[in-house]
């Protein structure tokens, strides 16, 4: 007789490497949720946001043109800025030389809907621009000439701005 040793077998076992599952990313707020802005985003006020960089000498900047214009003399139109609160912000000035004619250049991307109404576009005419603080020049939106001195006592539209700062900052 033979006698044949028996002989078992184990099932394979597989061992599984723990996991770890990463925290979901928060979303980054947008430009008008308070996070950076761009050239083109909607800023926190609900204003369209601009590089303005038309002078050489200046540093390129991030503002929020307000998106109504309003009308008035120098005086009226410094006192009215300066108490202005729209979108729940105060910080809004009279644009300065750069920063109005960056408006005229880019007025287009404020242009309304063809039959349509709403307060983004630009009227045909000359808005104040400020130097030190008070509306002294203003630029034509009737065509491209160069900010030419403008008396207190004149009636202008006033398109107030809001300095959001270097390229990338929140608002």
């Amino acid at each position: 007789t033979t006698t044949v040793a028996s002989t078992t077998t184990a099932a394979p076992t597989t061992t599984t490497a723990p996991t770890t599952t990463a925290a979901p990313k928060a979303p980054i707020a947008s430009c008008a949720q308070g996070g950076p802005c761009k050239d083109g985003d909607i800023g926190p006020a609900g204003g369209l946001i601009l590089l303005a960089n038309f002078m050489l000498n200046e540093p390129p900047t991030l503002i929020e043109v307000a998106p109504t214009t309003w009308f008035g003399t120098a005086a009226k139109a410094t006192v009215y800025v300066d108490k202005l609160t729209y979108g729940g912000f105060e910080d809004w000035v009279v644009p300065n030389r750069s920063q109005l004619l960056t408006m005229r250049r880019e007025r287009a991307r404020f242009a309304c809907a063809a039959g349509t109404r709403c307060t983004n576009g630009f009227n045909p005419s000359t808005y104040w621009a400020a130097t030190a603080g008070a509306p002294t020049y203003t630029v034509s939106f009737a065509g491209t000439g160069d900010p030419q001195p403008a008396g207190p006592g004149t009636g202008h539209f006033v398109r107030p701005v809001r300095v959001i700062g270097a390229p990338g900052k929140g608002g």
